[in-house]
């Protein structure tokens, strides 16, 4: 079964997003469906979650549409840090099923 990736979008990793373990999606948050997307707190999250996939594990998040992050970040730090990232390094998102998302580090 080959996937056929969708890509959504491409940020640059910013020493913030290291610090804080988060990774931007602002720049193209208007490509995810409006049901992934919640408020500013948890209170206030997405009712459906979007299942995301980077280094073979699935996180279910939603998309904190203030922030322009997603939700969960404890997973931030291993992918971070598995793949050696560094300020100025890219992420890319690509769709490869509804509502389920592959996360990786791509050169620029």
């Amino acid at each position: 079964l080959k996937l056929k990736m969708k890509f959504i979008g491409k940020s640059v990793i910013t020493q913030g997003n290291l610090n804080n373990n988060h990774l931007y999606l602002r720049a193209f948050i208007n490509k995810f469906p409006n049901h992934l997307i919640g408020g500013k707190n948890k209170i206030s999250a997405a009712i459906h979650k979007a299942k995301v996939h980077a280094d073979g594990n699935i996180i279910e998040t939603d998309i904190d549409g203030e922030k322009g992050i997603f939700r969960a970040r404890s997973w931030v730090r291993n992918f971070l840090k598995n793949n050696q990232a560094k300020r100025g390094d890219h992420i890319a998102v690509y769709e490869i099923f509804p509502n389920e998302y592959l996360v990786k580090i791509v050169s620029d």
